[in-house]
């Protein structure tokens, strides 16, 4: 495939371009490099698979780019790179058209793979994989119980349909494509703290944190994150979209068993029972660091009552709702808890089940 493929390079940074470029032409591809946007799109429209663009390209940037290229060469498949990434730039460039997003600085094989995504939509490392487990067990004659074989087994498991979302849903989705997905999921594992931390931004933090991760491996498995910081649940969950168009949304939607028990609230309405359950959990005298057992079917008060313990720093434990009253008791006993929230039942198939 690769002999058959011209790929333009295009990045502000000459000795970049010169690199990467060395190491595709080693790989078997045909590489052209350009400096600028406009020289990017003059390579594209001669011929080209697919086209590395830097969003800081002079003149023209990646993105610019990318539009022209839509219109001129829609067959060219474009891959955008950036040294500041964010997640609303990332998104911003697969739904623009790219195929793929990489965040600098990346290595030769990134790149390659990258390419390998944009030309067939798979995953190279995973179609690796695949190939040398295949021709391991190929070459083994590997059979399964002596009788069925590795392929008829496989067969039978096998589940090829695709069950696509609607338009409408992906263009409400967070991420609405593999794409997506893919060139976020990179960037987080090579850059956890950049990453993780931008979207922590997203959050309500009372204090931001002072480092964002250590861990000890040696003497005891630990790995702690966002050291220093401090951060309320029930706030975040709640208040923070208080003064937003989201107040009025739904924020809870229950069905319950009849069909006819369905109960919704809105932020406003959660926040004000979650509010009023953590006074009356104060009221009880369950204060900061107090364990509190949970044990609930699956009703509205089981999440009230967890933010609630949230709320006001109390520690949840929530147990099972169909397990036994020993269950219960041995996990009352090994936390500590100070108060248990239950029901007196609720229903099942129909039927009703006692929790008292």
């Amino acid at each position: 495939m690769k002999d058959q493929k011209k790929v333009v390079i295009a990045s502000g940074e000459k000795k970049e371009c010169t690199s990467l470029a060395k190491s595709l032409t080693e790989s078997g591809y045909e590489v052209v490099t350009a400096t600028s946007g406009d020289e990017a799109l003059r390579a594209m429209q001669k011929g080209a698979a697919v086209a590395v663009l830097d969003t800081a390209l002079p003149g023209k940037d990646g993105f610019a780019v990318l539009e022209e290229a839509k219109k001129s060469c829609p067959s060219v498949k474009c891959i955008l790179t950036t040294a500041s990434p964010s997640v609303e730039m990332i998104c911003r460039g697969i739904r623009a058209g790219a195929a793929y997003f990489l965040v600098k600085p990346y290595q030769p094989d990134e790149v390659d793979a990258a390419i390998y995504y944009a030309l067939t939509g798979k995953d190279k490392a995973l179609v690796t994989a695949q190939e040398k487990k295949a021709a391991a067990k190929k070459a083994a004659g590997e059979e399964i119980l002596g009788q069925i074989s590795d392929k008829e087994i496989a067969t039978m498991m096998a589940e090829s349909r695709v069950f696509n979302p609607t338009k409408e849903f992906v263009e409400k989705a967070a991420i609405r494509s593999m794409a997506e997905y893919k060139s976020l999921y990179a960037w987080s594992v090579k850059d956890p703290e950049g990453f993780w931390g931008q979207l922590a931004e997203q959050l309500h933090w009372y204090k931001k944190w002072e480092k964002f991760r250590e861990y000890d491996f040696k003497d005891k498995p630990e790995v702690r994150h966002f050291i220093g910081g401090k951060i309320n649940v029930s706030y975040n969950c709640l208040d923070r979209h208080l003064t937003t168009w989201r107040k009025n949304k739904a924020a809870l939607v229950w069905q319950g068993e009849p069909d006819s028990e369905v109960k919704t609230y809105t932020y406003q309405q959660l926040y004000y029972e979650v509010c009023k359950f953590a006074n009356v959990l104060k009221k009880l005298g369950v204060k900061k660091g107090d364990t509190v057992s949970i044990y609930l079917p699956m009703i509205p008060e089981l999440a009230i009552a967890m933010l609630a313990c949230a709320r006001i720093g109390a520690i949840h434990s929530v147990v099972f709702g169909g397990f036994s009253a020993e269950s219960l008791r041995d996990r009352i006993n090994d936390c500590g808890s100070k108060i248990l929230i239950t029901a007196d039942g609720y229903y099942r198939s129909g039927r009703i089940v006692q929790s008292k």
